[in-house]
């Protein structure tokens, strides 16, 4: 594993290729972690922010996770726009299948950020991600994931589910869709 000094992050040598989106992955631990907590000092649980993991390893799928997330009060928002920034380096279309399990509450500084970093990246999302589905656990993560549907007003489809295997149905759905109307309109040209 090596540090990656300008984003302060750890990627995984699978993940080295990323800089290249023609260089498939190699090995079996394609997950990038992105931690809030660097350089080994302690920040206190109430400061601290629980990084987001992305995974391309299924490309055109971006899975985007957080398993430590139920250890801190915050989500980090920066690294979960750091995976999606590894979809849109592929410059393809692609969908996103976000695990929300345990996620804690956003408060409104940091919704505020999420839509900054959104807006910085507007043009790109709504050119390559297809569709975005959120696997949630709970009544509180649905509205929580809904509220950024709502706010977001990004011209894609968006949808939560109960379950991963209905949110691929639906999210591989969508992207067969896609590339079939891209395909049509390439060939009525």
């Amino acid at each position: 594993m090596r540090r990656d000094h300008r984003r302060g992050c750890r990627v995984d040598p699978p993940c080295s290729s990323l800089a290249h989106p023609k260089v498939p992955f190699a090995g079996a631990r394609p997950w990038v972690t992105l931690p809030a907590i660097q350089r080994g000092y302690v920040v206190p649980r109430s400061q601290a922010e629980g990084p987001f993991e992305g995974r391309i390893a299924r490309f055109p799928s971006l899975e985007v996770r957080s398993p430590s997330v139920a250890l801190y009060d915050h989500v980090s928002i920066p690294s979960f726009f750091d995976c999606i920034d590894l979809g849109l380096a592929r410059k393809q279309p692609f969908f996103v299948v976000h695990e929300t399990h345990k996620s804690p509450h956003v408060d409104d500084e940091r919704r505020k950020h999420f839509m900054a970093l959104l807006e910085e990246r507007r043009r790109e999302i709504e050119r390559y991600v297809i569709a975005y589905a959120a696997v949630v656990s709970s009544p509180l993560e649905r509205g929580l994931i809904t509220a950024f549907i709502w706010f977001s007003k990004l011209p894609m489809p968006m949808r939560s589910f109960s379950s991963r295997n209905d949110a691929n149905i639906w999210l591989w759905a969508r992207y067969d869709e896609a590339m079939r109307r891209e395909q049509y309109a390439v060939s009525a040209q």
